[in-house]
């Protein structure tokens, strides 16, 4: 921000882009923690201003995998600019919540990694390697993910590194059995569920979605392949 401004001083007029319902940027100072778009468009919303303009039709995601992040954190304001014929999942459907009975309170789930290989392996039977993401919260279970899945070409990395990615279809490994609010950040969540087009498959111990409001995700319950 203090680089933004000596620019900003400088201009008649300036627009900022972005959306502050996913991950900020990382800063050191906390007086910076809140961004300036962040700032603006709060205080747009408290004065009724006309300068706040909501980019809301949506291109990248199958519409039901859209509906997800529409319902959770934009107040159902999103719309896809395209049909579900444009993005059909190369099997199944396009949401998919795989259960794994594993209890796990750490950074690593063994059993939850295993599964996560036996589905990546039977979509690559579908889907090319450039076309699959994997994502976890941890990076333990990153670094484990990407020994199962040497050598298949697939992408593995944190929710954070691949913000302003996307791909063909997306694995997420959650980890923990229990709600947490690192796993159930806002931020990081959004970004974690809006990184597919075609396909998203949470993989996950049912319980960590028990009693939040992430519950209902659980009816997507069924077989990936």
């Amino acid at each position: 921000e203090p680089l933004t401004l000596g620019l900003i001083m400088r201009a008649r007029r300036f627009v900022l882009v972005g959306d502050d319902r996913q991950l900020p940027p990382v800063v050191h100072t906390e007086g910076l923690q809140t961004s300036l778009f962040e700032r603006l468009k709060n205080t747009a919303l408290e004065e009724g201003s006309d300068r706040l303009t909501l980019l809301n039709v949506q291109y990248r995601m199958h519409p039901e995998i859209m509906n997800v992040s529409n319902r959770l954190y934009y107040d159902g304001a999103l719309l896809a600019g395209i049909q579900a014929a444009d993005r059909l999942p190369p099997v199944g459907q396009p949401l998919a919540f795989v259960r794994v009975d594993s209890e796990s309170e750490g950074r690593v789930n063994r059993a939850e990694a295993s599964v996560v290989n036996d589905i990546v392996r039977s979509l690559l039977t579908h889907t090319a390697p450039e076309g699959i993401g994997v994502i976890s919260p941890f990076r333990a279970q990153v670094v484990l993910l990407r020994r199962l899945l040497e050598g298949t070409g697939v992408t593995v990395d944190t929710v954070e590194r691949f913000q302003g990615g996307e791909r063909e279809v997306v694995v997420i490994s959650f980890v923990r059995s229990r709600g947490s609010t690192f796993v159930f950040d806002d931020r990081r969540f959004n970004v974690a569920m809006t990184r597919a087009r075609r396909k998203l498959v949470l993989v996950a111990h049912p319980d960590l979605f028990r009693n939040t409001r992430y519950e209902w995700m659980c009816e997507f319950l069924e077989n990936p392949e």
